[in-house]
């Protein structure tokens, strides 16, 4: 009797047993759905390349917090965006960083997101939930000509490299500064340079006179000083190691202050930079801050623009998780550059003026909008 008492209080147990048991099992996944991840979504690799993504989602995870999920979805995987976009909702992200190549923004605009979006390239539309980073290869020529242009610096010669990178450089500055260009000239390869730069700067008809004078004097003169006085400043659009050449040459043979100012047309990586801080003359030019930082260290560094942009890209979904700033008010130092939002939710890295001479690499002006 005792027995059956027993089988028959256990049996009416049994199914508060099994409940609990259910319960204490889906607490684990009711607790991970509440913390819903971040979704990136990766533009294919025909477009934008593989070692860009690569270097995209390295930067991404360096400022993960550890308890934070991370989904990545990759266009690659499915036949057009409107998939992929679809697989990136089932995954009910909390925000979305969202893929680099320009026309895949585009259609994540029509796609009208009702989750958050950090969007890695800018497009022609805008939308309130997607802020948008402004990409422009052609940044730190037209960054230059404004500042130039603020400094009311208005006589100016330029020398540029005639390759596709150049000339898109050159148009982008002479939007800005069409007016106050005094000459400008073009070398097609390092033979050429020098021939160039003696035309523009007039040092030739510098080197007849100078040789005038030494026979009147009957020793040599080791300064020579350049003929023009007329200009304020010297821009190069060249690759990094035509931009040293000529800076040695003015280093040497000015007679009077050239402010030289430098944009890289190369395609150089950090390793290249810090090889050559040793033999660097004297030139102002306008860097990320992952580069100069790399710089200063004096060490190679394996980081690109891309790592950098995921690292930016990742600070800016945890502020806008966070609800910090109110849009407009945005402003940081980035890995980019000093990093602002405009009334269009754009995000604009502006970088810092550097000074590069006798092996040193300084920031010399901070950009208007931001103080330390």
């Amino acid at each position: 009797m005792k027995l059956s008492n027993l089988i028959d209080f256990v049996w009416r147990l049994f199914p508060r047993f099994t409940y609990f048991s259910c319960l204490l099992m889906t607490l684990p996944l009711v607790c991970w759905a509440d913390q819903q991840p971040i979704v990136v979504l990766l533009s294919s690799t025909e477009q934008v390349g593989k070692e860009a993504n690569k270097q995209l989602l390295t930067g991404l995870k360096r400022y993960l917090p550890s308890d934070q999920p991370l989904q990545v979805v990759r266009l690659d995987e499915f036949d057009h965006f409107q998939s992929a976009w679809r697989a990136v909702l089932q995954l009910a992200p909390k925000l979305v960083i969202s893929p680099l190549n320009k026309r895949d923004v585009q259609q994540l605009i029509q796609a009208s997101p009702k989750v958050p979006v950090i969007a890695l390239n800018q497009s022609n539309s805008f939308h309130a939930q997607v802020w948008q980073f402004v990409i422009r290869a052609e940044q730190p020529a037209y960054q230059l000509a404004l500042h130039l242009a603020e400094k009311s610096m208005t006589e100016l010669l330029m020398l540029s490299v005639n390759t596709e990178h150049g000339r898109r450089l050159s148009q982008s500055f002479l939007s800005v500064q069409d007016s106050v260009i005094k000459d400008h000239l073009i070398y097609q390869d390092r033979e050429q340079l020098l021939a160039a730069l003696y035309a523009l700067t007039g040092y030739q008809k510098s080197r007849r006179r100078i040789e005038s004078i030494e026979k009147l004097l009957q020793e040599p003169i080791t300064v020579i000083p350049w003929f023009r006085q007329d200009v304020d400043a010297l821009v190069l659009l060249t690759p990094l190691t035509d931009a040293l050449e000529v800076s040695h040459r003015v280093d040497y043979a000015q007679g009077q202050p050239l402010s030289l100012y430098w944009v890289d047309t190369g395609a150089h990586s950090t390793y290249d930079y810090v090889r050559s801080l040793p033999n660097w003359g004297r030139m102002k030019t306008f860097m990320p801050f992952y580069l100069i930082e790399a710089m200063q260290q004096k060490r190679a560094n394996k980081d690109s623009f891309f790592t950098a942009l995921g690292e930016d890209a990742m600070r800016l979904a945890l502020v806008r998780m966070s609800n910090q700033p109110a849009a407009n008010r945005l402003l940081f130092k980035g890995a980019t550059g000093y990093l602002s939002m405009d009334d269009e939710q754009r995000i604009h890295a502006r970088w810092p003026l550097v000074w590069l001479g006798d092996s040193q690499v300084e920031v010399i002006e901070k950009t208007h909008l931001y103080d330390d």
